[in-house]
């Protein structure tokens, strides 16, 4: 709900858009301004004085209006500015813990309307956004900027001990020593990697045109790990609910779940009364068989119910390779070339 709210948000009020371009200008003016977003019917009754404008919106217009006491009514999609200097009275019965009286009034018409209400401190220069009951605090730009680099900087930490994770998964499942605990131990990280993925997927829908390097260097971190993430379910999954439910499951995690083993464990279908963390498991080969090209879904379903986990694939010989359903010889020789690479431990960085 808060994630479709902040969208909302954004999409009128990020850099590069024509509401932000007049907060700004009212901010480097030095001035306050209450800014209701919404139809002149819907607040008829909580509204008086003022005069009616229905002029078009530019950020010119909506800066000098700003220069008065008093609302500034303006249309949803920001193309009108219905009216100005308008006095509003909202239900004073409606708690708030705001201090200042245009903040107080703005909070309780958005309570009461549903609608997007727009405040800029005079004196802190703040810009507060409300809706419903929802508040949020408009950062600046090179505030914003600063974190979201903080943000992709430990993105980029996560994504590389998750990378040096899978390598050594790579010896482990050769070898069948691949623990639950190995397991949960990645999955734990593959959370704090998306958790920050949507913190900067947040910024970079504050920093709207300003967000464009951030978007390069999210994209180009995050390449590959969203398969890698549901090909590891694939492959140490025990339970009945099908793989993407659990990649669901797991991306909703809070914080105390996220260090809860136990959790985990359940999660992927393992009896905590049954499994222990260092009992071994045997990966089923999803995450072996993706690094192949132009091998489909289909054909990596029909390796694995052939040979039933990714020692049975180890194991494979070209001639079995090539009695699996719909395989080709090519790609039946790409399999078992990608074993022979597997098996050999001095080949395995290059290969994953």
């Amino acid at each position: 709900m808060e994630d479709e709210v902040l969208k909302q948000i954004f999409g009128i009020i990020a850099p590069g858009k024509p509401l932000r371009n007049a907060i700004d200008r009212i901010q480097e003016a030095s001035l306050g301004a209450l800014i209701i977003l919404c139809e002149p019917k819907e607040i008829n009754d909580l509204m008086e004085g003022g005069f009616s404008l229905f002029t078009d919106f530019t950020p010119q217009k909506l800066y000098e209006l700003a220069k008065m006491d008093g609302a500034v009514l303006v249309s949803r999609d920001v193309k009108k500015i219905y009216g100005a200097n308008l006095q509003l009275q909202p239900d004073h019965t409606l708690f708030t813990d705001e201090s200042g009286t245009r903040h107080r009034t703005a909070h309780r018409m958005a309570m009461q309307t549903g609608n997007i209400v727009i405040t800029i401190s005079e004196r802190r220069n703040k810009v507060t956004i409300y809706k419903d009951k929802f508040k949020y605090s408009l950062d600046s730009i090179g505030d914003l900027l600063i974190k979201a680099s903080l943000a992709i900087m430990s993105l980029e930490k996560y994504s590389s001990i998750i990378n040096k994770y899978l390598i050594s998964m790579n010896h482990l499942e050769y070898e069948n020593l691949v623990t639950l605990e190995d397991v949960v131990r990645v999955i734990r990280f593959f959370i704090l990697l998306f958790n920050m993925e949507n913190k900067i997927n947040q910024y970079i829908l504050e920093l709207g045109t300003e967000s464009k390097t951030i978007q390069l260097q999210h994209t180009e971190i995050m390449l590959g790990h969203k398969n890698n993430f549901l090909n590891l379910i694939k492959d140490y999954n025990n339970s009945k609910d099908k793989p993407e439910k659990i990649f669901e499951k797991v991306l909703k995690l809070d914080k105390p779940e996220l260090t809860n083993d136990e959790y985990i464990v359940q999660l992927l279908g393992y009896n905590t009364k049954e499994w222990m963390l260092e009992d071994t498991l045997s990966a089923k080969g999803y995450r072996l068989l993706s690094n192949i090209m132009n091998l489909t879904k289909k054909d990596t379903e029909n390796i694995i119910e052939k040979f039933g986990n990714i020692r049975g694939i180890f194991a494979a010989s070209i001639t079995e390779l090539e009695e699996v359903k719909n395989l080709s010889k090519n790609k039946a020789y790409k399999v078992a070339r990608i074993c022979e690479k597997y098996k050999n431990k001095k080949e395995l960085e290059i290969l994953w």
